[in-house]
């Protein structure tokens, strides 16, 4: 992700074995498939970072 240059900064991620996992509550579940065309936030904000990804990963991502 830093090489295509998809965001501003550089990412800095800490890789480590998970040790705990916990499932959300069934509400957040599928959030943006079930209110992307609802929720401001998810018109606003997430579905630009989407549609950033989606343009600099094209061929990356399954074509199902």
């Amino acid at each position: 992700m830093n090489k295509n240059s998809a965001f501003d900064k550089t990412i800095a991620t800490e890789i480590t074995p998970f040790s705990e996992f916990y499932l959300t509550e069934d509400y957040h579940q599928q959030y943006y498939e079930l209110n992307g065309n609802m929720n401001p936030y998810c018109k606003i904000v997430i579905q630009s970072k989407l549609e950033k990804f989606r343009k600099v990963f094209k061929e990356k991502l399954n074509k199902n």
